[in-house]
Formats: structure tokens, sequence, C-alpha cells
């Protein structure tokens, strides 16, 4: 028997923004507060998480090309 939770998950895994400002429809990425608020990251590290994360939020990982 499935779980609930990953049926759930599944399901809402990625979200489409329809009828939304072009900035909201390309997508967005949710830092986690820790990372935005860490003393110890220069603003260079922070950003280049970020967009890590939002290649990988599509897939659960994240391999973008040196292109990309």
């Amino acid at each position: 028997m499935e779980q609930i939770g990953t049926h759930i998950a599944q399901h809402y895994k990625n979200i489409v923004l329809d009828g939304f400002d072009p900035v909201s429809t390309a997508g967005f990425t949710q830092v986690p507060n820790h990372i935005l608020r860490c003393k110890g990251l220069s603003v260079g590290a922070k950003l280049t998480y970020a967009v890590l994360l939002s290649y990988a939020w599509q897939n659960d990982f994240c391999f973008p090309s040196p292109e990309t």
C-alpha cells in the first residue's frame, strides 16, 4: 500500500503558476532563511546556492552543465 505522503509529494512536486506576471510564470526558488542569514557565507555563495537550488528543485538533483 502506498503512503499518502508519497502520493501528495508526487502530485504537488512542480507547481505551475498560470495567469501571473511574466516574472512569476518563469518560476521561483525558495532559499532557506538559515542560508540567507548565515554570516559565514558570502553574498556570492548564497547566490550560487540559490541558482543551484533552482535547478535541483525540478528533479531532486542538480548537474547543470558549465554552459548553463
